[in-house]
């Protein structure tokens, strides 16, 4: 499936927050209402600016 987050499918990022989802899914914390993969790459990108800005400001 092609979204905007494809370059971080293959990340460790990405399976960590992929499988945080999928316990929480399966805990019933929460319920999946769009596409995993828009959720998790969201999460991805959100996490990634915050990273280079930690780097940035040092």
């Amino acid at each position: 499936m092609n979204h905007p987050y494809k370059k971080y499918e293959t990340t460790e990022l990405w399976h960590i927050i992929s499988e945080a989802i999928g316990e929480l899914v399966a805990n019933q914390d929460i319920e999946e209402m769009t596409s995993r993969e828009y959720r998790v790459g969201y999460l991805c990108a959100k996490l990634s600016h915050v990273e280079e800005d930690e780097a940035k400001n040092g």
